[in-house]
């Protein structure tokens, strides 16, 4: 277990591609993100990605579903399988 210090964690209002930059030069794929001394939330790489994939889906104009489907991208999930 990594204790708490700035390569473990972010704060709520960091831009994505720089939590991915982060995530990148320390090895992490999931950082903890914290306001002040409280945690608030756990991001992870995946998360990163699917968020990425819609961003880009959108920008492109494409029809998007934002479901979770608890796999990794390009798994079949539950909203793929429907």
């Amino acid at each position: 277990m990594q204790p708490c210090s700035e390569a473990t964690a972010i704060g709520p209002e960091m831009d994505a591609m720089e939590v991915l930059r982060l995530m990148s030069r320390s090895g992490n794929s999931r950082l903890l993100v914290t306001e002040g001394e409280r945690l608030v939330g756990i991001v992870t790489l995946r998360d990163l990605m699917n968020f990425l994939n819609v961003k880009l889906n959108l920008e492109e104009g494409e029809a998007v579903d934002v479901r979770y489907t608890g796999g990794a991208p390009g798994e079949k999930g539950a909203s793929q399988r429907a």
